[in-house]
């Protein structure tokens, strides 16, 4: 469990099965397996010492992930990042993105790294570990 994981975060109620699958509809995407365990436990969170919004609520992953794909799409249609589901902010800013279709990819981007993205790390876990490491 991610709140035993990580106590005096703040966590939101969780989320439906049914919430998850509307996000699926809307998307067009099934969401990876690690994605969809977390928002059972938690339909968004935040770090405890800073502001960072770690796993942003279903209905705000939709709206980024939908976002950065047709603006990315219309402004640099060669940097193809819809293989990406956009579910959490890190500390310095960056948008972390799970790869839908090989679950074990997971990317930092930020509107600044003009098309480029960083791989993060193989589990959504790892990633928030070493994102807060660099807060304390």
């Amino acid at each position: 469990m991610i709140k035993e994981q990580f106590p005096g975060w703040r966590f939101s109620a969780p989320s439906s099965a049914a919430a998850i699958e509307s996000a699926e509809v809307d998307l067009g995407i099934r969401l990876p397996e690690e994605l969809k365990v977390l928002y059972m436990q938690a339909d968004g969170f935040r770090e405890s010492i800073g502001n960072s919004s770690y796993l942003l609520p279903l209905d705000e992953l939709v709206g980024v992930t939908t976002s950065l794909w047709m603006e990315w799409e219309g402004f640099r249609p060669e940097f193809d990042i819809k293989p990406f589901v956009f579910f959490g902010l890190s500390s310095a800013d960056e948008a972390w993105g799970i790869n839908w279709k090989r679950p074990g990819e997971i990317i930092a981007f930020h509107h600044h790294m003009e098309g480029e993205y960083e791989l993060v790390g193989s589990t959504i876990l790892e990633v928030y570990k070493a994102d807060f490491e660099k807060l304390t």
